[in-house]
């Protein structure tokens, strides 16, 4: 996740106690963490830019940490009960701040609920992927509007318009990434860049071979080409074994805006 009012990452990993929160600065550097109790569904950490909140889906309830506790060693966590949602194996969450949606991935059903201002009192729209569009992580990307849908096993990233039709597809060949596991989207590291861009950026749990870490990848770089399916540039891969506490397999990732 990323949390705009910082200028973090959120990176999800196991630990003993829990579900430990690691806070990743733009260069790199880490700013510490704080351990929640364990999350069943770390991939769906997303940050609710308008609540100024760190959300969850943790067996039919929305874990809520303030962003303003995320310095806390331990900070408090609310539980809100989201069972009138129906939600069917929520695999992948992000938020639309500009128009207060929360979007959450289901994986049996491969469809994307779309809940309006955290309105849980019953079954939400649903958006229905087409063929192809992908099958496991998500993210708005609040600059061109998008839902961005990864699909890992085809290497494959598709971008939505609002009415689920396929506005363009990446692939993914070229990161040389094993595990995805979550993404969202956040400012680009490069001080060059425009600073309204904003980059893709996708943890990686790695495997039996290779440590895990965040890979930022440039979207907009290919965005004007018109070949169907274009290529989406690797910009850097952020070692997250080599912070302190490590984490070899990130389990997800999201952005705290703000530093």
């Amino acid at each position: 996740a990323y949390d705009p009012s910082r200028g973090e990452f959120l990176v999800a990993a196991d630990d003993p106690g829990g579900t430990r929160i690691l806070r990743l600065g733009p260069d790199e550097d880490p700013r510490g963490s704080v351990l929640l109790p364990r999350i069943a569904n770390p991939p769906t950490l997303a940050f609710d830019e308008l609540r100024e909140q760190l959300t969850a889906v943790d067996e039919g309830a929305l874990v809520e940490v303030p962003g303003s506790a995320l310095t806390a060693g331990r900070p408090r966590a609310q539980r809100v009960p989201i069972d009138g949602l129906g939600l069917d194996a929520p695999e992948s969450a992000t938020f639309d701040p500009r128009t207060d949606t929360w979007f959450v991935y289901e994986q049996d059903a491969g469809t994307v609920a779309l809940i309006d201002g955290g309105d849980f009192s019953g079954p939400p729209d649903r958006l229905t992927l087409p063929p192809g569009a992908g099958d496991g992580l998500i993210a708005f990307n609040p600059a061109d509007r998008l839902l961005y849908v990864l699909d890992p096993a085809r290497e494959r990233i598709t971008a939505l318009a609002e009415d689920g039709a396929v506005e363009q597809s990446f692939s993914l060949g070229a990161t040389e990434m094993t595990d995805p596991v979550a993404m969202t989207f956040a400012p680009s590291t490069d001080a060059t860049d425009d600073p309204a861009s904003l980059n893709l950026y996708v943890a990686d749990a790695g495997d039996g071979t290779a440590n895990g870490g965040v890979t930022e990848l440039s979207l907009a770089a290919v965005a004007a080409l018109v070949a169907p399916i274009d290529t989406a540039g690797h910009v850097q891969t952020i070692a997250t074994s080599d912070w302190t506490p490590g984490s070899p397999d990130p389990a997800g990732i999201n952005r705290d805006a703000g530093a």
